[in-house]
């Protein structure tokens, strides 16, 4: 059998689970056997280790095929005496540490990285790191061939808490870098919001960064779910990205970090970044994308100056409701007064422009467009309004005016 169309650079990649959009299983429990048996005789070959005196870690990320795919290859070694270390949920780098942490001769990490759920691989290590891509190649070709060692009598497969010892590794290095006078609690006084994306990245909250004092509040996504319900982990993917933005935002933390689902990829995102992107947001994109539907629309055939009167009332007649409401609900006036001006957010006007250009398409919002030129810079006004007479109860004219000119 051809094993060669699973090869992806240095990694075996193929379907593990069928769907409609994935098509059937390609790693099979036969195709796993197959390539472990391979593996096993190049390490023979390059190692000069017998595969009865290998001592190999087996890892694997959150997939759903994971557990059936580190069950082949159990099935596969032990006939060989294989000494085999389980380290269950793993992050891809933690397994090349196994091999030296163990120590063991060589690591398998089931994981197809950042691809979808219904995919899976193999990565396979050695001492001197990840195998490179005619070392799979042969791999394969051995695969393909039937290769496989001498069976024989003594194999094993042991759990192993390397996971454990990894995160202590990571947590000394971070320790010894900063050299802080607390040496233990280095992070104290800093927020890291992360986000796992519901791969194998959660241990990096809560074995890494919080015994060393950081307040991951905030952070997201950490429990280990093969389906990934909630985004791809993927820090190159948009979407994902942007899940991590406001886990920043939202949480008000200093650092924001997304991992792929074998935590050998990682985004990051900063508070000062996202403050700066805001600011763009408002002062450039939103002015360009309001002139350019007002420019290249006809206002003569689309327009009616009723809608703006409307827009004036309706604000108009919010104004009251958000003064007035949040004090009713909330004694406290720090927070009334936040309520209130959260009601007042232009950002409810800009997504009803991206709505409105959805349903009507580009070119032909020019009057959605100029309702919110109006629009934007009277309910900044009135946030301001309600913000300062709530936080500082009355307001003098000339400081309320101020706010509202130095309000983006």
């Amino acid at each position: 059998m051809d094993y060669m169309y699973l090869k992806s650079g240095t990694d075996v990649r193929g379907t593990a689970i069928e769907t409609p959009e994935g098509g059937p299983v390609q790693l099979t429990d036969e195709a796993v056997a197959g390539i472990a048996r391979a593996f096993l005789v190049w390490c023979e070959r390059h190692m000069d280790i017998p595969a009865h005196r290998l001592k190999l870690a087996v890892g694997r990320d959150s997939r759903l095929s994971g557990p059936r795919i580190a069950g082949a290859i159990r099935e596969a070694l032990l006939p060989h005496g294989v000494t085999c270390y389980d380290c269950g949920l793993a992050s891809t780098p933690s397994m090349f540490m196994a091999v030296l942490d163990i120590p063991c001769d060589c690591a398998v990490q089931i994981t197809a990285s950042h691809h979808p759920f219904h995919r899976n691989g193999l990565k396979f290590f050695t001492k001197d790191g990840g195998l490179d891509s005619p070392d799979l190649s042969e791999i394969l070709t051995l695969a393909g061939e039937g290769a496989c060692p001498e069976e024989a009598p003594g194999g094993s497969w042991r759990e192993s808490d390397h996971m454990e010892v990894y995160a202590a590794h990571l947590r000394d290095l971070i320790e010894r870098g900063i050299g802080a006078p607390d040496y233990h609690r280095p992070l104290e006084g800093f927020h890291i919001a992360v986000d796992a994306g519901n791969g194998a990245g959660g241990f990096y909250a809560e074995k890494v960064l919080a015994p060393l004092g950081a307040d991951i509040s905030g952070s997201r996504f950490l429990e280990p779910d093969g389906r990934f319900p909630n985004h791809i982990p993927n820090p190159e993917n948009e979407e994902a990205m942007g899940f991590a933005s406001r886990a920043v935002t939202e949480s008000g933390a200093d650092l924001g970090i997304i991992f792929d689902t074998d935590v050998d990829r990682a985004g990051v995102v900063d508070r000062p970044t996202m403050r700066s992107l805001d600011k763009l947001t408002f002062r450039l994109f939103m002015p360009v994308l309001l002139f350019k539907n007002i420019y290249e629309t006809d206002l003569s055939q689309n327009f009616d100056p009723r809608e703006i009167l409307f827009v004036v009332l309706a604000l108009a007649a919010l104004l009251p409701l958000a003064l007035l409401l949040p004090r009713r609900l909330e004694p406290d006036p720090v927070r009334a007064a936040t309520i209130g001006h959260a009601m007042m957010r232009t950002n409810y006007l800009l997504f009803g422009v991206i709505v409105a250009e959805s349903i009507y398409g580009e070119g032909r919002i020019g009057s959605v467009a100029l309702v919110g030129a109006v629009a934007v810079p009277i309910t900044n006004a009135l946030g301001v309004v309600i913000l300062e007479s709530g936080l500082s109860g009355r307001t003098s004219p000339g400081k309320l005016a101020l706010s509202i000119l130095k309000n983006p």
